[in-house]
């Protein structure tokens, strides 16, 4: 086996265990901040989803919003990033988007 090889699997399994540990450590940060850590199912990235200040007003489109626009409630999102799972918004334009997201 080349050098580089086991330099390259030493260097994943370093990354690996210090991720852990940072995710960890980003769980508890994001909490203290009242986010909530949040998984995307298909990567297993984990990220820090803050809420918005304008959740539950009402809107026309998300230009009204700090982050989206729900298309069933027509009320502003109460987080940054919609997260795992299928949603409907009304974008910037007025056009109802639906996604779903890994």
């Amino acid at each position: 086996m080349d050098y580089r090889f086991w330099k390259a699997v030493m260097a994943g399994t370093v990354v690996a265990l210090l991720g852990g540990c940072m995710e960890e450590e980003t769980g508890a940060s994001c909490e203290a901040q009242g986010g909530r850590l949040e998984t995307f199912v298909g990567s297993q990235q984990s990220y820090c989803n803050m809420p918005t200040a304008d959740a539950g007003q009402s809107c026309t489109t998300s230009s009204d919003c700090q982050s989206y626009c729900m298309a069933e409630t027509m009320t502003c999102f109460g987080y940054e990033t919609l997260g795992s799972g299928c949603h409907s918004y009304i974008d910037a334009d007025g056009t109802r988007i639906d996604m779903c997201f890994d």
